[in-house]
């Protein structure tokens, strides 16, 4: 997985509009604005976000399948928060590609984050953040709408996207 350090001026930006921007959206926990923060950063590289990997090693990217590899598998708590965060992702900074991505609604990604972080605290080390995460997962996406809001002028959000949306998919891209 690749690292960007907390020093680092992207580390720096998201968890600066992290801070500023959740509150707006009723979320002041600090657990959660850390890990949210966490996750735009790893998410800087699409293979971060796109983690998991079947038995094969091809990558996962339906929801679907994400979520039927997890009960299969041993480490449940590491799939379903890797599902949670891709689905947070996803609904909160791209919603307009849900529907072409995965064929869901916003509500559908809603229920299915929440589902999946409550999931996920049953079996990782992390229960406190992922339970919260299940909790107030749609203020998350709000949280996320509003960080949109104040990424959408930069030219790269424009790539973000494209690459979201299935163009142009390049893993080495970085924000």
């Amino acid at each position: 997985m690749f690292f960007i350090p907390r020093t680092h001026p992207l580390s720096e930006l998201f968890f600066s509009l992290t801070l500023r921007e959740f509150p707006k959206a009723g979320v002041c926990d600090r657990e959660i604005l850390e890990y949210v923060a966490g996750l735009l950063v790893r998410a800087t590289r699409m293979e971060n976000l796109f983690r998991l990997r079947d038995l094969k090693g091809k990558r996962i990217y339906e929801v679907g399948e994400m979520l039927a590899f997890a009960e299969k598998r041993k480490n449940k708590g590491d799939l379903y928060s890797a599902t949670g965060d891709c689905v947070l992702f996803l609904s909160g900074l791209f919603p307009e590609g849900l529907s072409r991505f995965w064929h869901l609604s916003v509500d559908d990604a809603i229920r299915i984050g929440k589902k999946v972080y409550y999931q996920a605290s049953r079996w990782s080390d992390k229960e406190k953040v992922f339970r919260k995460l299940s909790s107030l997962f749609e203020f998350c996406v709000l949280g996320l709408n509003y960080i949109k809001i104040e990424l959408s002028w930069l030219p790269v959000y424009e790539e973000m996207k494209r690459i979201v949306e299935g163009e142009n998919y390049h893993p080495e891209i970085v924000w």
